[in-house]
Parts: structure tokens; C-alpha cells; sequence
């Protein structure tokens, strides 16, 4: 079974590609799998698309694939995104300093997880 899903994230009216949203490291066994998003063009962030998909990509991979967990990482510093994450329904499980070497810095890194049980409720 494959170990990947991406999805293409289309605007409705246009049916123009906008990002996509997917999963690496799919666990059939311990049924858990690492959640990705990403919007290409800024024109297109910050109006409900990233929030629309992650539900529905979130219902599919609890529904379909039966998964128990999705769980992801975010930069410590992107706020924007560990908002949209919580009203989603994801929580902060740890923080891991240091992590990243970007930008010529360390960042601090953020793992955020769902469960099935917490999502369905």
C-alpha cells in the first residue's frame, strides 16, 4: 500500500490549483499519518481554503483509511498556521528546540496531532 496521498486544492468558482493537501509516513499499522498543506499563492491565503481542506482531507483519511492519528509539525513562529491548526481541533503534543536550521538560524519546531475519537466529536 502506498505510503503517500495528495490531494489538489482547486478555487470553486474557477477550478483554478491553488495548493495541494496531503499525507507522508501513512502507519496502516499503527493507522497514523503526517498531515501537509500548502497554498501556493498568497492571493488565495487566509480566506477559508486551507481550513475547508484540512477538514476534508481529515474526514477522508478517518473515514477511508480508518487512520487513528494525523499529526504534523509547524515552525514555532508561524502563527498563522498553528491557528488554523487549533481551530481544526489539532493539539500541541511537544516542542522540539532547535530543530531547523533556516534562514541561518535554529527554529524551534512545533509537533501538532488529531485524534479520530476528538475530530468525529
Amino acid at each position: 500500500m502506498t505510503k503517500k496521498k495528495i490531494f489538489a486544492i482547486e478555487e470553486k468558482t474557477t477550478n483554478c490549483f491553488i495548493g495541494c493537501v496531503g499525507a507522508n509516513d501513512i502507519d496502516y499499522i499503527d493507522r497514523k499519518a503526517n498531515l501537509y498543506i500548502y497554498i501556493g499563492d498568497e492571493t488565495f491565503r487566509g480566506k477559508g481554503y486551507s481550513r475547508e481542506a484540512v477538514h476534508t482531507f481529515l474526514m477522508y483519511m478517518f473515514g477511508y483509511y480508518n487512520l487513528n492519528k494525523m499529526y504534523l509539525e509547524v515552525r514555532a513562529d508561524s502563527l498563522i498556521a498553528m491557528n488554523l491548526y487549533k481551530k481544526v481541533g489539532f493539539k500541541q503534543e511537544g516542542l522540539f528546540k532547535k530543530e531547523k536550521y533556516m534562514d541561518f538560524r535554529y527554529i524551534d519546531i512545533i509537533r501538532m496531532a488529531i485524534l479520530r475519537d476528538d475530530y468525529i466529536k
